[in-house]
């Protein structure tokens, strides 16, 4: 007995040495993937600096072929030096696109910049046969030419890079939210399993089932560990203990079917517990990446077009990622049908003598109030930014403050699996909330345009006497400055302090 204790131990501690090698393995290809992604960039930014470079150079060569400060045959040299320098950057150009290739995902480094370059190319050769022919004004015309295409690419080149950036930072906002949102429904579906069995459900028919649902939750997880890995290979704000998390949970899972095989339930519930545990925690861990990820979206210029509810940023036509109030509505509307809906799912299996099997046989499932627990929590942080935005202009609403609280008691109602008549009172009750504010918000702005009218500027006639008296006023003033400067040094002060006097009287 000892000897099988023994040797279960020594099972137990190779599969978790192999998790953890498996764990490292992970890591280090992700650091390596994230290596070459700052790689790219860096090189892609040096080029885009070599491009603006040689097109500053030729635009100094064409000012003096244009102006015949050197002989042709020196403009010629330097102008060959040019197309070398050209040459290699195309060169260069090549490589850099074939390993942008092998990146997932590859960088946007913009289009037919090869085609780009030959066009440049052309134009430089052509300045050459010109200088040739001793056509100065010609040769001058082509290298501006030359050198405005390559600046031109230049921009195009950072436009697409940081466009690039924007659309991923957007992208990977997307994901993290998704990724909540399929770890909260895999939490709530292992809390659904762990609750349903028991010891005495060995040979019932419903402990298999059971087995095939921990089946099913293991391959859950394992779409969600796909998506993290893929997002943490281009995301360095993931940090390296979120992949430790993942590995005990995969741990965890594997080690509840086993015991779940062996039919050792109080065993294998305390590993589902543990896995309960480690996805809660993993939740947090992305919620917080997703604030992170927000808040740079929204601090960085041009950045974050996330167009979904809780978004921040800006999208691409430059305006406020905030949502507006009226998406939120909407949003906030929809939700309360759904819910609505699921209310009477509910009331349904109820009546059919169905209480405490939600999730089967036509009920409401975990998974249903997940997800309506994560369009909640996406609503009310939206809700969220744009209270903040008011607060920096010192303009926080009250009314805004009290949504938000009862959005967040509806979110932990929701999270809780508790769903009545009161929670939909309550929903509607936001709804009407969210109109007045909306409406409130359009009288707002409605009245700021009015203020914001220019005033039409109304000059004021002074009267003819006052006129007559200033001007009288003035000449003495005038005096006292033509004072001679050969008065004493006492007398000038005293004439100097006068004239200030009747210049603040005036």
């Amino acid at each position: 007995m000892l000897q099988e204790l023994e040797k279960e131990d020594a099972v137990q501690m190779l599969e978790q040495f192999e998790m953890n090698n498996e764990t490292k393995e992970k890591e280090m290809n992700r650091m390596l993937e994230l290596y070459k992604q700052l790689e790219m960039e860096k090189q892609v930014k040096d080029q885009i600096k070599e491009l603006d470079k040689l097109a500053d150079e030729q635009e100094k060569l064409a000012d003096k072929t244009e102006k015949k400060q050197e002989s042709a045959e020196e403009l010629k040299k330097k102008q060959e030096a040019l197309n070398k320098k050209l040459d290699e950057l195309k060169k260069k150009q090549e490589e850099l696109e074939k390993k942008n290739k092998e990146l997932s995902p590859p960088k946007d480094m913009g289009d037919k910049n090869k085609e780009k370059m030959e066009d440049a190319k052309k134009d430089m050769e052509q300045s050459k046969e010109e200088l040739d022919k001793k056509d100065n004004k010609a040769a001058s015309s082509s290298q501006k030419k030359a050198a405005k295409k390559m600046k031109q690419q230049a921009k195009e080149m950072e436009s697409s890079m940081e466009g690039g950036a924007s659309d991923q930072a957007g992208e990977d906002i997307k994901t993290i939210r998704q990724l909540l949102e399929n770890l909260v429904t895999v939490s709530f579906d292992q809390e659904e399993l762990f609750n349903d069995i028991n010891p005495f459900m060995l040979n019932s028919p419903g402990y298999p089932a059971a087995i095939r649902q921990q089946f099913r939750l293991e391959g859950d997880f394992k779409v969600i560990e796909d998506t993290l890995v893929a997002l943490s290979n281009r995301n360095s704000d993931i940090e390296a203990f979120v992949m430790d998390k993942v590995a005990e949970i995969k741990y965890n899972i594997k080690e509840s079917l086993k015991e779940l095989e062996e039919r050792q339930v109080p065993q294998a519930q305390e590993k589902q517990r543990r896995t309960m545990k480690n996805l809660n925690d993993l939740a947090l861990m992305m919620n917080e990446s997703l604030d992170k990820a927000q808040k740079q979206a929204s601090g960085a210029p041009g950045s974050g077009s996330c167009d979904k509810p809780g978004g921040m940023g800006k999208g691409k036509g430059g305006k406020s990622g905030k949502v507006p109030m009226d998406k939120i509505t909407e949003g906030q509307q929809g939700l309360s049908e759904g819910l609505k809906q699921m209310k009477e799912k509910m009331d349904k299996a109820k009546k059919e003598g169905k209480e405490g099997k939600e999730g089967k046989e036509g009920g409401t499932s975990a998974k249903d109030f997940a997800q309506a627990a994560a369009r909640q929590s996406a609503l009310r942080k939206a809700l969220e930014e744009i209270q903040n935005g008011k607060k920096e202009q010192g303009q926080g609403s009250k009314e805004l403050e009290e949504i938000i609280n009862n959005m967040d008691r509806i979110e932990t109602e929701l999270v809780n699996k508790r769903l009545n008549s009161e929670t939909l009172k309550r929903m509607k009750d936001i709804e009407t909330r969210l109109l007045e504010a909306e409406k409130a918000e359009r009288q707002r702005e409605l009245d700021n345009k009015r203020k914001s009218e220019t005033a039409q500027e109304k000059r004021k006639e002074m009267p003819p006497a006052l006129q007559d008296y200033l001007k009288k006023r003035q000449a003495e003033i005038d005096m006292y400055k033509s004072v001679s400067p050969s008065l004493k040094p006492y007398y000038k002060t005293l004439v100097d302090d006068y004239y200030k006097s009747l210049k603040a009287i005036k």
